[in-house]
């Protein structure tokens, strides 16, 4: 393989002014093996609400990619017809570029989501004869239907799943609960799981522990919708009075929300990412809660959490989360209030520096942005494209 066309229209890039996360990976391991990387990507970013800003300062050269800003509409809200109709107009824009340029890939990589993107980009690529593989970030259209959307009127969303489903040559996943959850419309036997990854400095691994005289829990999170959080919040006064419980991100929950010193509870609603290190580093515990009627996954904060070395719980039942925290005594698994209790006595009881310590080095052994994503630049390099 010499030239690979990578496509997403969400994923932050190095000059937009947060934490890489998935696809500039990859496009480094990529050139650095040989491969040209062309990367389509929307001008209107996912992450600010906010169109792009020109690389001024060119941070983008380092990471190899040959990157094409295709013009969308702006949308505010993650789920609605405003993202939609940007997700069609990108898809127009995408097969714009390949007409005029398609030619020249040997094979094609896509995000998913957008769904309607990839049921174009497996229609045409079924045409042309070039390979297409995609990259499934979550289950969409189902978080439409956990949104309250009848599912008949999402069924022309489920169609054009399955049929970019059944017609791509490889199937990577952030989650192996994902390729689970979509086995029967995957066709391909190419099928990988690729976890985000984390990319922990020196600096982060000597981090102090968090004060002794308070265990804090703490919780990242921009969900509108989270049962179980609200309940923590209403109920927070039954815990000991030395738990503090601290609330990071944009969630709507958070939002103009004032902290109360009195009930040991601190809302953040918007953070920089050296703030939010510094949370994290005061913390002991990283709750990985969200709606129990979604499908079992693996959060992205997990590795935040894990970078900083807190203890984890959460209330995702099965799959390969459950499992990685209890093979490896990274924390606990919750069923209902009462066990949540009970988990968080057990972690309190064994929390240690050295289980802090534990945790980063498992963290950075395991999970590091350069071990992933130089298994997944391999795993693309050895598939036989003829």
């Amino acid at each position: 393989m010499t030239s690979l066309l990578l496509i997403s229209a969400f994923d932050p890039l190095p000059s937009d002014g947060v934490e890489v996360i998935r696809y500039p990976y990859l496009a480094k391991a990529l050139t650095d093996a040989g491969v040209k990387v062309t990367y389509l990507t929307a001008d209107f970013f996912h992450y600010t609400k906010r169109y792009r800003e020109p690389d001024l300062e060119g941070e983008i050269d380092a990471w190899g990619m040959d990157v094409h800003y295709l013009p969308c509409p702006p949308y505010r809200r993650n789920i609605g017809f405003f993202r939609l109709y940007h997700h069609y107009r990108f898809g127009r824009e995408v097969l714009r570029f390949l007409r005029e340029n398609g030619a020249n890939y040997d094979l094609i990589l896509s995000a998913f989501p957008p769904i309607h993107v990839n049921y174009l980009l497996a229609k045409w690529a079924k045409r042309n004869g070039i390979p297409y593989f995609v990259d499934i970030q979550d289950l969409w259209p189902d978080a439409f239907v956990k949104k309250g959307l009848p599912r008949w009127l999402l069924r022309s969303f489920f169609r054009k799943r399955r049929y970019a489903l059944q017609y791509a040559r490889g199937v990577i996943a952030v989650s192996w609960d994902y390729l689970v959850a979509l086995e029967s419309e995957i066709t391909s036997d190419l099928q990988r799981s690729f976890p985000l990854g984390l990319s922990p400095t020196v600096d982060e691994m000597e981090q102090n522990s968090a004060p002794s005289e308070f265990f804090t829990l703490v919780f990242l999170g921009a969900s509108s919708q989270i049962p179980f959080l609200e309940e923590l919040i209403r109920r927070w006064d039954e815990l000991p009075k030395h738990y503090r419980l601290v609330l990071v991100g944009r969630s709507p929950l958070f939002k103009g929300k004032p902290s109360e010193p009195d009930r040991r509870i601190f809302y953040h609603y918007e953070v920089e990412e050296g703030e939010k290190q510094a949370l994290l580093a005061q913390a002991d515990v990283g709750l990985l809660i969200t709606d129990p009627t979604l499908q079992s996954r693996f959060p992205n904060k997990a590795f935040s959490y894990m970078r900083a070395g807190l203890s984890l719980i959460t209330n995702i039942r099965g799959g390969e989360l459950e499992a990685l925290l209890l093979t490896n005594k990274l924390g606990g698994v919750c069923a209902d209030w009462e066990d949540f209790l009970g988990k968080l006595a057990e972690v309190e009881a064994n929390r240690t520096d050295e289980t802090r310590h534990r945790i980063k080095e498992f963290a950075v052994k395991q999970f590091s942005k350069e071990a992933i994503y130089t298994a997944y630049a391999t795993f693309i390099l050895d598939q036989d494209l003829s």
